[in-house]
């Protein structure tokens, strides 16, 4: 019988819910993204087929928000304008730790244990940027609130109208039907099956 060889690993150091909120991020922002280049590319005439249009072909995440402002937004009034602005500047706001996240180095910090640093090289320049636990989770949850936003930006009547008055979430499919997975949500805001 053939025995696998032990797997070395090498810890991060990072604690069980700084990894879950650094991955609700890194899904959050994924998720927002996709949103905001499905808005973008509706916008173009004949988008629904295979190729992209030239504007909208590997374009940084930051040049579709450009589009976003001015094919989407511009196009917005009212409340729903007013929404998507507020919006696009949380974004902006939001981007330059996302990026620390995703492009630099966690570790923990030096001088505060409770603390992540992110270690990266950007245009030649050394950046130290440090997280607390507390400001992942509310990255999280308020990545969560502009997906919500931007995709409903008249709010739940938005939802309620897509929905057709009637919807469950993956989750509350899980917990209703009493599967095995439904175990995988974490967290307080989740009843968890013992």
């Amino acid at each position: 019988m053939n025995c696998p060889e032990p797997m070395v690993t090498l810890d991060s150091g990072l604690s069980d819910r700084e990894k879950f909120a650094v991955g609700r991020i890194v899904t959050g922002w994924a998720t927002l993204e996709f949103v905001v280049f499905e808005q973008v590319i509706a916008t173009y005439p004949g988008a629904t087929g295979p190729q992209l249009s030239k504007e909208m072909s590997n374009m940084r995440f930051s040049a579709t928000l450009d589009q976003w402002e001015l094919r989407v937004i511009s196009a917005a009034s009212g409340e729903r304008r007013v929404v998507l602005e507020r919006e696009l500047q949380m974004i902006r706001e939001l981007k330059v730790p996302r990026d620390a996240l995703v492009h630099g180095m966690l570790i923990p910090s030096n001088g505060n244990v409770r603390n992540l640093t992110s270690l990266r090289v950007r245009r030649d320049e050394f950046h130290k940027v440090e997280f607390s636990v507390e400001f992942l989770e509310s990255f999280a949850d308020r990545l969560d609130t502009i997906h919500f936003n931007i995709r409903y930006p008249g709010g739940v009547g938005d939802y309620a109208r897509e929905a057709g008055g009637a919807y469950v979430s993956r989750r509350a499919m899980a917990m209703l039907s009493d599967s095995e997975w439904a175990k995988d949500w974490l967290g307080n805001r989740t009843p968890r099956a013992e």
